[in-house]
């Protein structure tokens, strides 16, 4: 059934509109989507809209609503779960998935039978359920961070909507989403891979129509590529401005200066305190709100700066003292960082496959923006993809001159 779906999308859209489209909708296991879409859309902070999770369930749950709205109330229920049902089927038991998909049926039974629900409780209960059914998807990054991004929307995302209310409605609920989902995974964020995305909240407001209009209308022509895939293809056209539009937003943001910017791994420590100072303000945001009184600005750029004086820190006092030099793993000639005080040396890159998977996680996790000098011992291919997060100041290449424009610094070559 996956693969009729994706034969239908791709032939309709092609390469990577359509595989694009099938990984929002179904999710990624078993989709080859490019590596260039996969890194633009996470340097992005975008990440999230390649899988299918929490929100085209929601999605998919506002779609059976507005269905079944003319429908008995269990009549609604039953239908309405048994597609939830399906479409858990279709995208292969992912627990991003599964998170969303009970609590979605415990939202829609308790709309359905004019039953009040409370979200907290769900969301735990979900969670209690996965790890009873799989205690290893207490390590799946997928749960833990819909567990954590769903957690910060009953949070903090009502608190934040109403402190936007001079916006309109439309733009503050849509704001108070990115911000709550960014600021609740930015904790985890840092402590798996170190990293920031500054434009994330922009580009994640600016997108959110688009992976809508994407979404819904995905899973639409998913359906009825199931029923014949000759009308999959003629309406999955539809989708193609929306996509494209998509694509080329990320694009474009991908290439801003400092579009992606990497601080150094978080210890559990600062993110324990980081989810604490959150979870407090929101607490209190939420007080003052319910008893109709203004939040007070400077508990808010206190608790900013606190945030932020935690992580920079310790990361500044590592730069400016750390000396240490790194051998990483790879099949071929070893790769060596050297670290410094105010430099840090790059002696080989090793192959594509080990800048990707090894080395740029490696600089990532150890805060490394900028490699000062780095030392060249194989093809410079690889160079020009360890630029696209890092820049290289000079770049000395042994047995050969470097093309400097290509490089786009001035450098330097070294017998």
């Amino acid at each position: 059934m996956r693969q009729r779906i994706l034969r239908s999308q791709v032939s309709a859209l092609g390469v990577p509109a359509g595989v694009l489209v099938s990984a929002m909708v179904m999710g990624r296991n078993g989709i080859d989507l490019p590596f260039t879409v996969q890194d633009e859309f996470s340097r992005a902070g975008l990440a999230h809209a390649l899988a299918a999770s929490g929100f085209q369930v929601s999605l998919l749950i506002s779609m059976i609503l507005a269905l079944t709205r003319r429908l008995s109330g269990r009549a609604g229920w039953i239908l309405g779960s048994a597609i939830v049902l399906a479409y858990v089927g279709l995208t292969g038991l992912q627990p991003a998935v599964l998170r969303a998909a009970i609590m979605g049926l415990a939202a829609l039974y308790a709309l359905t039978s004019d039953r009040k629900i409370r979200p907290i409780a769900s969301l735990l209960v979900a969670a209690t359920l996965l790890l009873l059914w799989n205690p290893l998807w207490i390590w799946n990054l997928g749960f833990q961070f819909s567990f954590i991004a769903t957690l910060g929307l009953l949070l903090t995302a009502q608190p934040l909507s109403d402190r936007l209310d001079w916006l309109p409605t439309s733009i503050a609920s849509t704001a108070a989403v990115s911000i709550a989902a960014y600021l609740w995974t930015l904790p985890l964020q840092l402590y798996v891979f170190g990293t920031v995305s500054p434009y994330s909240i922009l580009i994640n407001i600016l997108a959110t129509p688009l992976i809508i209009v994407v979404s819904i209308g995905g899973m639409i022509n998913a359906l009825v590529a199931l029923g014949s895939p000759a009308i999959g293809t003629l309406t999955a056209k539809l989708l193609f401005l929306p996509t494209h539009a998509l694509l080329q937003l990320v694009s474009q943001v991908d290439r801003l200066p400092g579009n992606i910017y990497a601080i150094g791994a978080a210890s559990a420590v600062q993110v324990v305190i980081l989810y604490l100072l959150w979870a407090g303000l929101s607490w209190r945001f939420s007080q003052d709100f319910s008893q109709e009184k203004q939040p007070a600005p400077n508990l808010l750029w206190a608790t900013a700066a606190l945030s932020l004086s935690l992580v920079a820190l310790p990361a500044w006092y590592d730069r400016a003292h750390l000396t240490q030099i790194s051998v990483l793993a790879t099949a071929g000639m070893p790769v060596v960082v050297v670290q410094m005080p105010g430099r840090v040396v790059l002696i080989n890159s090793g192959s594509e496959t080990e800048v990707r998977y090894t080395v740029q996680p490696f600089l990532r996790q150890a805060g490394i923006n900028q490699i000062d000098r780095a030392i060249g011992l194989d093809d410079r291919s690889t160079w020009d993809k360890l630029r696209e997060t890092n820049a290289i100041e000079t770049l000395y290449q042994v047995g050969r001159a470097i093309d400097a424009q290509l490089l786009g610094v001035e450098q330097n070559a070294d017998d």
